[in-house]
């Protein structure tokens, strides 16, 4: 018996039964769309393989192909699979011999599910599943003629006028909102001290440091994993991860025998 699994990176069989309009074939090494999003970025969802999804997110639109990191080698050769993408309705459907993955236009979550079963395996959360915004690092130059004590609530204050902002670096700050299941639980994120192993109802700080090791990576009994596809410190928080990277956040979601 095949076991699910899948860590996030996600085809079609007799389609018409399920009432689903087939939109397109796609058999070229991408294989999915690209949406916009609510906060004026873009979406792109895409099928590295039968049962392995990428999805990625971009607040400035911008959707770079290379993958910096390092962390997910591609293989060509390994390359050579069908996915349709169907619309049911206003939303987008990938599917594969594995997978059918829910892509919702409204800016809802994305649903993943065994093809054959039509079980959900995972989600983003429905309601605001990822978030990003662009974060600018300033440095406030004060005017030294205006320096003066003032009488606040907390008694005197030596107070100066801002003579100026200087931006002297900006980045990226995303969150991605996973919706766990009733009796699910979640393993990884790396090597802890902490004195627990079950990650559902806890918060981490995904760094190096002393005995601490981080690894991105989350293991669901439900049968899934997630690959955080980003290098830089990270957040973990009951399902809620966030990152801060320069350009992107990345995620990927496995199917395994």
């Amino acid at each position: 018996m095949k076991r699910i699994a899948f860590l996030l990176l996600f085809s079609a069989l007799c389609l018409a039964s399920f009432g689903y309009n087939v939109a397109g074939t796609y058999t070229e090494d991408r294989r999915g769309i690209i949406l916009p999003t609510p906060d004026g970025g873009r979406l792109c969802v895409e099928m590295v393989r039968p049962d392995i999804v990428r999805v990625r997110h971009s607040v400035s639109g911008e959707l770079l192909d290379t993958n910096p990191t390092g962390i997910c080698v591609p293989h060509p050769g390994k390359n050579r699979f069908s996915v349709r993408v169907l619309r049911n309705g206003a939303d987008w459907l990938l599917v594969s011999d594995s997978l059918l993955v829910e892509i919702p236009t409204d800016g809802s979550g994305i649903v993943f599910r065994d093809w054959r079963t039509k079980r959900i395996i995972g989600m983003e959360k429905t309601e605001l599943p990822r978030e990003g915004r662009l974060i600018v690092d300033e440095r406030i130059v004060y005017d030294e003629t205006s320096r003066r004590t003032v009488q606040t609530a907390d008694g005197e204050k030596e107070v100066r006028d801002i003579l100026r902002r200087d931006t002297i670096g900006s980045t990226y700050s995303y969150t991605l909102h996973w919706q766990f299941t009733n009796g699910e639980a979640v393993y990884g994120l790396g090597s802890h001290m902490e004195n627990y192993m079950n990650l559902r109802d806890k918060r981490l700080y995904l760094c190096q440091h002393n005995l601490k090791a981080m690894v991105p990576v989350l293991s669901s009994t439900a049968g899934y994993g997630l690959l955080i596809d980003a290098g830089s410190e990270m957040r973990y928080d009951r399902g809620r991860i966030g990152i801060e990277e320069p350009k992107r956040a990345r995620y990927r979601k496995l199917m395994e025998d």
